[in-house]
């Protein structure tokens, strides 16, 4: 979401530029000190935290990996 909690903290989702190609976007690689590599690994990590609990987020961008503060929120 454009103004999400992750847009908020720079994080980048996948678009679509005018031509309709796929521009993807960060790719979520970890959350605090733990990896993600499913789906799964997200919500296990996810189910640790509580809303207002600000985490570190690792993604990968144009190989390079980079951090970002991230303070989660309900999203609707």
């Amino acid at each position: 979401q454009p103004d999400g909690p992750a847009a908020k903290a720079g994080l980048r989702g996948t678009q679509r530029d005018a031509a309709g190609n796929v521009i993807i976007g960060d790719v979520l690689v970890g959350i605090d000190d733990r990896r993600i590599t499913s789906m799964r690994d997200l919500f296990d990590v996810l189910a640790d935290y509580q809303l207002g609990d600000t985490v570190t987020v690792r993604v990968l961008r144009d190989d390079e990996i980079l951090e970002f503060q991230v303070t989660l929120e309900n999203i609707e």
